[in-house]
């Protein structure tokens, strides 16, 4: 059963174009995604967040309704959708194994990690 399992995960990670999701989203829709590949309940509209995205931009700072606007565009090209518990939760589990390897996760870290 585990090996069926694993089988079908590499199956829709073969299958799934994710190169063009991650072409068709801009730099904060790429940031909050390895965000919360990183850390699920990482809070966006936190200032912390909001201070450590706008850093990772090269920006002097974001705003709430900026933050708000690319996760309703993410939620759009069903990328990230809000769960039941206030959670940003990824629509294709696909997307995000691959986010996890194949995007750059270490830049995402240092939006989760406190310095």
């Amino acid at each position: 059963m585990a090996k069926a399992c694993a089988l079908e995960r590499a199956n829709q990670d073969r299958d799934e174009n994710h190169e063009s999701t991650w072409a068709s989203l801009d730099d904060l829709q790429r940031h909050l995604v390895e965000l919360f590949a990183d850390k699920p309940t990482a809070k966006p509209f936190s200032t912390e967040v909001r201070k450590r995205l706008a850093k990772a931009m090269g920006l002097n700072a974001i705003e709430s309704v900026t933050i708000q606007y690319a996760l309703r565009r993410l939620a759009e090209k069903t990328v990230v959708a809000k769960s039941a518990r206030n959670f940003y939760v990824f629509e294709s589990d696909a997307f995000e194994r691959w986010v996890k390897t194949m995007a750059a996760v270490p830049r995402a870290k240092s939006l989760t990690r406190k310095k």
